[in-house]
Formats: C-alpha cells, sequence, structure tokens
C-alpha cells in the first residue's frame, strides 16, 4: 500500500504541474485553425461517432424522463457490486512463476544416509529430465521444513528456464510442481513433495496455508498422533486443498536412556552431570566462539561419529564421581530401544502439528485456509483443539478490513475536495455515482477471469476511485456551468453529457488501451499484472459506459433535491 500511494501521488503531482504549465504552451503551439477538410477515414469516424453520441444521449434522455426506473436501476447496480465482491474469493497476493520449484522427500523413519543419498540420485535424474528444468541442486540428510538433520530427510531446489522457452500454464511452475509430486509413483522408498515458492520472501517456505493444530490441555504422543491422522484423513477429501502435509512422525526408531538414580547416588555421581556427559558425547553441547577471518565461529563439544554408532560404545564415556574416580557410563545408564516422535512442536506454549497445504486449482488462499479450520473443529476427538496460522494465512487475517477502510477514505477525500470546489454537498454525490460502476466492472471482469479479491484487486480499486470520479466531474462540471447559464435541471444534465461525451471516451480507451498490455502479460510476475489490469480494465469499461448513463440522472435528481431544500428553508 506505502509503495503504491507514493508512486501514484508523485505521478499525480508532477502530471498536475505540467499540466498547468507545459500543456496550455504546447496548445498554443501545436494546435492550428483546419485548413482542409478532414479525410475519408476521418469523416467515416465522425459520423459514426456523432451517431453514438445520439445514441447515448437518447438513452439519457430516456432514465432523465423516467426517474423511477433509472433509480431502480441505480440500486440493482449498487446492489449487484457488492454481491459480486462479496462473492469473489479471498486472497493476499496470487502465485507467481519465479522459475523456481522447491522439492522435499522423506524415507521411511531411522532410513541410513547411504540409502537416502541413493534415493536423491534417483530423484535427480528424474527431475533433470523434465524439459523445463534447467539445473537441480539437491541434498540428503537435512529435513528442510523443521530445519533439523535428518538421515531419512533429502529435498532440492529446481532452477527452470526462462520463461521464454516454457511459454504455456502447462510449463509453469506450478504445472512443474504438480508434476513433480507425482515422482512418488517412480519412487517407492520416499514420499515426495513439490512447492511453489511464496510470493513475498520470507513468509513461508513452501506458500500457500501453513500452520500449528494445537492441542491445549493434558496430552501425550499418542494422543498427537491421533489428532495428526484424523487431520490427514479429514483433510484429504476436501476439494479446496491440494498437497496436504500434516508433519508428525510418531514412530521412529530411538534409544530411550534411563539413569539408574539409586545406583548414581550411592556411588557420588549426581544426575545432572550424567546428563551433561551424555549430551557433550552423544549429543552436542555449546561452549562459546571465537572469531576467525572476520566471523563469528560457535564452538560445540561432541565425540567422534565412530565412538557413538553403537549402545555398546557407552562403556569408552566416563563421567566423575563427587570423589574424583572415573565412573563408565554404561554402569549407571541403560539404553532401551522404543519407538517415537523424534520432533515434538510448540506453538504459543502448547504442543501442536505443523499443517502444510496449498490451494487446489480454482480456490483461493482464504478458502484453503477456512476449510483447514473447519476440519480442525471437526474432528472426532475429544480434545481441545485449535488452529494457528503462521506465514501468508496469518498475513491474511492480519490485512483484513485494511482495504475497506482504504477504499471508503479515498472516497470520503475525493467528496471532501469536490465540495470543498462547488460548494456544495450535493454535486460531489453525483460524482460518487460513477465508482460503484467501476467496482461493478472490476469485479465482473476478475470473477470471469477466476482471480480472487487480494490486494492487487483493492489496490486497483483504488485507482479506479480516482479515474472513475475524473470522468464524472466532467460532466457534473459542464452541467454545473449549462445550469448557471438559465438551462432547467434535466437540459444541463443532457447538455453536458453531449458534451463531454466524446472526450471522455476517447481519454478512457486511450488508458485502456495502454493498459492492455498488463492483462495479456506473461513471464515473471505475470499474474500480479494480469490481475490489476484486468481490475483497472473491467473498471475503466463501466466507468465509461454505464456510469456515464447514471451521472446527468444522479446530477438531475440532487439538484432537484437541492433546490427542493433551499426552497423549503428560505419558506421557514
Amino acid at each position: 500500500y506505502r509503495q503504491f500511494a507514493v508512486t501514484i501521488a508523485i505521478s499525480v503531482v508532477i502530471s498536475g504541474v505540467v499540466a498547468l504549465t507545459l500543456t496550455p504552451a504546447m496548445c498554443a503551439l501545436l494546435l492550428r485553425p483546419k485548413t482542409k477538410a478532414p479525410g475519408r477515414f476521418f469523416r467515416a469516424f465522425n459520423h459514426g461517432f456523432d451517431k453514438l453520441t445520439n445514441g447515448f444521449t437518447a438513452v439519457v434522455s430516456g432514465l432523465l424522463n423516467r426517474p423511477r426506473m433509472g433509480v431502480a436501476l441505480l440500486l440493482l447496480s449498487f446492489a449487484s457490486t457488492w454481491l459480486l465482491i462479496d462473492r469473489l474469493p479471498v486472497g493476499l497476493l496470487p502465485g507467481e512463476d519465479q522459475g523456481v520449484v522447491r522439492v522435499l522427500g522423506q524415507l521411511p523413519p531411522a532410513s541410513s544416509l547411504p540409502r537416502t543419498e541413493a534415493v536423491r540420485g534417483d530423484v535427480s535424474e528424474q527431475v533433470m529430465a523434465m524439459e523445463e528444468v534447467e539445473s537441480y541442486i539437491s541434498f540428503a540428510g537435512f529435513d528442510l521444513v523443521n530445519g533439523v538433520m535428518r538421515s531419512h530427510a533429502l529435498g532440492g531446489f529446481v532452477s527452470l528456464k526462462d520463461w521464454n522457452e516454457r511459454s504455456g500454464t502447462e510449463h509453469s511452475a506450478a504445472a512443474v510442481a504438480e508434476r513433480l509430486r507425482g515422482l512418488g509413483g517412480g519412487v517407492q522408498e520416499a514420499n515426495m513433495r513439490s512447492f511453489t515458492p511464496p510470493p513475498i520472501a520470507g513468509l513461508s517456505l513452501t506458500g500457500g496455508v501453513e500452520g500449528y493444530l494445537q492441542l491445549r490441555g493434558d496430552t501425550d504422543v499418542a494422543l498427537l498422533e491421533q489428532m495428526a491422522g484424523a487431520l490427514r484423513q479429514a483433510s484429504s477429501s476436501r476439494d479446496e486443498l491440494a498437497a496436504v502435509n500434516v508433519i508428525f512422525e510418531a514412530h521412529v526408531p530411538q534409544y530411550h536412556s534411563v539413569v539408574d538414580r539409586d545406583k548414581s547416588k550411592a556411588m557420588g555421581v549426581p544426575v545432572s552431570r550424567i546428563y551433561n556427559t551424555l549430551q557433550s558425547t552423544i549429543g552436542a553441547r555449546y561452549i562459546n566462539d571465537f572469531s576467525y577471518l572476520g566471523r563469528l565461529w560457535p564452538v560445540y563439544l561432541q565425540s567422534e561419529s565412530e565412538y557413538r554408532r553403537q549402545p555398546e560404545d557407552l562403556r569408552h564415556v566416563f563421567v566423575r564421581s563427587d570423589s574424583g574416580e572415573m565412573v563408565p557410563l554404561n554402569a549407571l545408564v541403560s539404553l532401551q530401544r522404543r519407538r517415537g516422535a523424534d520432533l515434538l512442536n510448540r506453538f504459543n506454549g502448547y504442543p501442536a502439528v505443523r499443517v502444510m497445504a496449498n490451494p487446489a486449482p480454482g480456490f483461493s488462499t482464504d478458502q484453503a485456509k477456512s476449510a483447514l479450520e473447519e476440519v480442525a473443529v471437526n474432528l472426532p476427538l475429544d480434545a481441545d483443539t485449535q488452529m494457528a496460522w503462521i506465514g501468508e494465512a496469518y498475513q491474511l487475517d492480519k490485512a483484513s478490513g485494511s482495504a475497506a477502510g482504504a477504499f471508503f477514505m479515498g472516497l470520503l477525500m475525493v467528496f471532501l475536495i469536490l465540495a470543498a470546489q462547488y460548494e456544495r454537498l450535493f454535486l460531489p454525490l453525483a460524482v460518487a455515482t460513477a465508482v460503484p460502476f467501476a467496482a461493478l466492472g472490476a469485479a465482473l471482469a476478475t470473477m470471469l477471469r477466476g482471480f480472487p479479491n487480494d490486494l492487487y484487486f483493492q489496490i486497483g480499486l483504488l485507482v479506479l476511485v480516482g479515474l472513475a470520479a475524473k470522468n464524472a466531474i466532467l460532466i457534473v462540471e459542464f452541467a454545473a456551468q449549462n445550469r448557471r447559464e438559465g438551462m432547467t435541471a434535466a437540459s444541463a444534465a443532457v447538455t453536458a453529457a453531449r458534451q463531454r461525451f466524446r472526450a471522455i471516451l476517447m481519454t478512457a480507451a486511450t488508458f485502456v488501451v495502454g493498459t492492455l498490455p498488463l492483462v495479456i502479460a506473461s513471464g515473471a510476475g505475470a499474474a500480479s499484472r494480469q490481475e490489476i489490469g484486468t481490475v483497472v480494465v473491467g473498471g475503466m469499461l463501466a466507468a465509461s459506459s454505464l456510469a456515464l448513463i447514471f451521472v446527468p440522472l444522479a446530477y438531475k435528481l440532487l439538484d432537484d433535491l437541492s433546490c427542493w431544500l433551499a426552497l423549503k428553508f428560505r419558506r421557514g
């Protein structure tokens, strides 16, 4: 919003200065009396435009002669605008083809790193075989989603060819990501997932909808597992969701360390010292930092890998007792094999299950988010659960309601400026009549192209407030001048519509033609350009056709109302 506001404000200031200084001078230099008759093409164009003007004036006169029908159509148009905007799916930003696809995969829990690397090699061959792929950087042993080392996790970053070499939706990043998800059929050992990055860097890792299903109250790993399974099953049947991933593994092979506390107390070894020793050898313990080559490097203490591979390696690790004797850890600690969760997420202090999903084709982010919320509410578990959102879904909630405030603030500023210009309160309302028609055209064009009501749609509406008001001002201004010259309100409105029809239509056509490249844009950032172009072109077409018919009617009705009120107050 700030970037848009600064851009438009500076452009309008410069344009205003040029219009008040350079434009009159250029008119004086360039405009000359006609020395010859226009050519055949211009004569034909003028003849056709005169017929169009006559038809337009006849429609305006017909509405002025039937004010009740005109008011009914006006109210119907306003109601249609409200219903169309309300029916548009809500989103934050359109997904962009950034030329990158992220690939994630997981083998069965605790799979060895060599096995994961072998699968990574198979996946790399299949990825590079795709015609859209330019390069692929892959890795094994690191879980990109959770940011931890896991031997059974793999991933990679797919760089696609230039947009000019893969035109068409079937070669877009989203289409490539969809095909990459199908690699799981050819790679039986791994569960493959693929995502396009979010439109704003840093919103999330995978784009789409991302959040945590929190479990409030008493819980354990078994209940979290049931909740994750129920969430997977319920979300798989929702048409709004695609590529749903519930991140929770409860059957990872692991060792559970049991400290013999009585024996450690008898031997004079504090339990805290035992755990510190386990962390410093089997795990990793932070020591300090040191500076080298202008960078800060952390120091961690950990045994070499060959000394912490088997449970029997505990006999090589010693802990000091209070008496100074070195006691082997295997005398105080026993390891038990079991299965459990290797990662337990918490969000807002509550145990939680991480959920990621993309909107299915034809659905928006808000629809996918609402579907997940409904699934979470209707889980067949007697537990206190609640969805908490991060990334794009969180920003969508945070930005809700701001667009309406900005839109009505823009209308208010237009009203106040025009009220100061005309020194009347009713004439600005006639100008504002054109704005809902612009919004109607924008909403209709957006719906026909399948775009959501997101930030670009809202920015387009703000642009249309000024553009639609500009067209209406030309009619209202001339109507007010005609009224001061002694015409009736109806005659002044019809005459003003005829006088300014050509100028309004020509400037609107210039704007629409200049904006059409946005509507058919392709390549990097095409989605955002197509969306904002569709909004402003659709809105200008409506503001330059339907609005021009009803603005004279609004002027006439409001002028009659103003005269009636003035007469009533004088009599009173």
